[in-house]
């Protein structure tokens, strides 16, 4: 049975320097609900105020990544999107990045919660 839920925003890591409270407290739901499987869904690359970057994008995945290990959930993916302008939802914007409907058609047979704003 598929299980999609919204369950969190990547604002609270783009602007800190850690995972916050409440990413993991959502992160501990999803385990507790049975969910080991996620799909991280880097939302706003549309925010100027962000100043996004591929090393700020790698250093919210390797901070989820040190995180995720210590509940023992797998981020089994990472899409990121711009859901204002409809980036990377639909059609990739380049060759070598995933869309969001992609990547869950991909796992469509796995329990999947979305991190997002």
């Amino acid at each position: 049975m598929n299980q999609f839920k919204n369950i969190q925003n990547t604002q609270n890591i783009q602007n800190t320097q850690n995972i916050q409270n409440s990413n993991k407290e959502h992160l501990i739901i999803a385990k507790g609900s049975g969910i080991n499987n996620i799909i991280v869904v880097i939302n706003k690359l549309d925010d100027q105020t962000v100043l996004w970057s591929e090393e700020r994008i790698n250093y919210i995945k390797n901070k989820l990544n040190e995180y995720v290990k210590k509940i023992n959930i797998n981020i089994i993916d990472y899409v990121e999107i711009s859901a204002l302008n409809n980036i990377n939802i639909m059609i990739s914007k380049s060759i070598n990045e995933n869309n969001l409907i992609d990547v869950i058609t991909k796992y469509n047979d796995n329990k999947i919660i979305s991190i997002t704003k």
